[in-house]
Parts: C-alpha cells; structure tokens; sequence
C-alpha cells in the first residue's frame, strides 16, 4: 500500500480505513514522499501488516496510528527526531523483540 495524501482528517478505532477482512492481504506500507501528516488510527489493529516505511517528510504521526500492528517486523525510517511529533501510543503492541527499526542516517 502507498500513501502519498499530504492533508488527511484523523481516523478513530471504529472508522479506520483499513481495519476488517478487506484489508486482512495488506503486509507493506510505505508513506511516498508527499505525506507530510500520518492520521491517528490509520493502521490501527492491522495485525497483516510487517513492513513500514516512513519517508523524511513526515513531520507528525497521530495517535494510535500503528497500536496493534503485531506482524510488524520491520521499520525503515528517514525521520529527523527533533521534528517529528509523535502522538499517544503510535507503536503500542509492536514487539521491540521481533521488529527491528533501520533508521537512514544523514539525513537532516
């Protein structure tokens, strides 16, 4: 799945656009290099989901957005942490055990 929106309201638990058995086949996401803004819930409980990737554009991650992704196995990131605003409980239910986070350096 690609995600190039650059203005995009917040999702709840209850009207994320990817949750139930449409979107179970759903294992890859990557944020193009457009986005600027990730919702809260966007991803919420989509337990297909392995590979993340996050471009350096994005500049705010909602609350929620990848709780319960516990498939998630890798996140590939070109994030500058001094400007990135993180909401409530992005990654919670992700396993520091098995996912691993490869952050692209010099980037900023």
């Amino acid at each position: 799945m690609n995600w190039n929106a650059t203005n995009c309201d917040d999702f709840s638990n209850n009207t994320n656009p990817f949750s139930g058995s449409n979107y179970s086949n759903i294992n890859t996401f990557n944020f193009g290099s457009t986005a600027t803004r990730i919702p809260a819930y966007l991803c919420y409980n989509l337990s297909s989901l392995t590979s993340l990737t996050i471009t350096y554009s994005v500049t705010s991650i909602g609350s929620y957005a990848f709780n319960l992704c516990g498939g998630l196995t890798k996140i590939y990131a070109a994030l500058n942490p001094d400007r990135v605003q993180l909401g409530l409980k992005v990654f919670e239910g992700v396993s520091y055990n098995t996912c691993n986070l490869h952050v692209q350096e010099n980037h900023w």
